[in-house]
């Protein structure tokens, strides 16, 4: 028995309640003109419930919003696999054969 239960004698209704963190698909009110081919919503994770509406995540700005007009897909969850605010560039150093010749070709190539 629930505390709901037990102060109104009655089941709670638990319809609207959807899984946390569950992917949102939150319906974007404007688009900018000369933008109408962009996408009409962005996809962010259910993370509470509000008063007016529901309380979701964007994994892109890391960002929290409260917003009510949501689509709630419950079968695909959460997973951290967006790209981060800062973009990370991957840098290799060149092999020390590849300096060797890079050195030798630099050399070789000043006027004497």
């Amino acid at each position: 028995m629930t505390p709901y239960e037990r102060f109104l004698g009655k089941r709670p209704n638990v319809k609207y309640m959807k899984v946390i963190g569950s992917k949102c698909y939150v319906y974007r009110t404007y688009v900018p003109k000369g933008k109408k081919f962009e996408p009409r919503s962005n996809i962010q994770y259910l993370v509470g419930y509000t008063s007016t509406g529901y309380r979701t995540f964007d994994p892109i700005t890391g960002k929290t919003t409260e917003q009510y007009l949501v689509l709630i897909d419950e079968k695909s969850l959460y997973k951290n696999d967006f790209p981060q605010k800062t973009k990370t560039v991957d840098f290799q150093f060149p092999q020390k054969e590849t300096e060797a010749v890079l050195t030798k070709c630099f050399i070789s190539c000043i006027p004497t």
